[in-house]
This record gives C-alpha cells, sequence and structure tokens, in this order.
C-alpha cells in the first residue's frame, strides 16, 4: 500500500509473463529477453484495470538492439507517489538480484 492509501503490484514484464510454461523453448526466449534488455519490471494499481505506473528497463550493452543505459520510467499517474516507487523498485531489485546470484552458484 502507498502513502495515497491505494494498493500497487510490482508483476514481471508483460512480455515474460506470457512464457510460464517450463520448455526448453520458453527457456531460451526467457534468456533472451533478459539478455537484451527487453526483461523489465512493472508496477501496476493491484485493482482490475491494472493502470501501469511505472516500468524498469534493464540496460542493454547493444550486442543486440540498440545500446541503453538501465531506467526507471514513471507514468503521470504515479507522480504523487514517486518516493513509494523508488523505494520499492530498489526493494524488487535487490530481491531480484539476490535470486539472480543464488542461481550463479
Amino acid at each position: 500500500m502507498a502513502s495515497d492509501g491505494r494498493t500497487y503490484r510490482w508483476v514481471v514484464g508483460a512480455l515474460l509473463r506470457h512464457l510460464r510454461v517450463r520448455s526448453s523453448v520458453c527457456f531460451f526466449l526467457r534468456s533472451l529477453i533478459q539478455l537484451t534488455g527487453v526483461f523489465c519490471l512493472q508496477l501496476e494499481t493491484a485493482d482490475e484495470s491494472k493502470t501501469l505506473i511505472a516500468r524498469s528497463h534493464r540496460s542493454n550493452l547493444g550486442i543486440i538492439g540498440k545500446q541503453r543505459n538501465a531506467s526507471l520510467e514513471i507514468s503521470p499517474a504515479g507522480q504523487h507517489i514517486v518516493d513509494d516507487i523508488v523505494v520499492t523498485f530498489l526493494w524488487m531489485e535487490k530481491i531480484r538480484s539476490d535470486r539472480e546470484r543464488q542461481k550463479l552458484r
């Protein structure tokens, strides 16, 4: 719950949502999406409208596609809770980073 009293949730970007099936093709696609920087976290309202509030973009080295730095894009609908968005995004990134490190062990 944010400081405005509304409930939001961070979700894995829409491209990865559709790849929940465990198969070698899905594994390959998930890996490719993550390597190309398309992978992102999205903050949405927790109601049925699922309004996009913020979206993160990972950096891309430019091996496949255009090179870019990591960024956090906040829509106008989220401007009033920027502090909440940034703090919870950092928390989510920490969780993601820890999980990636555990997979490498």
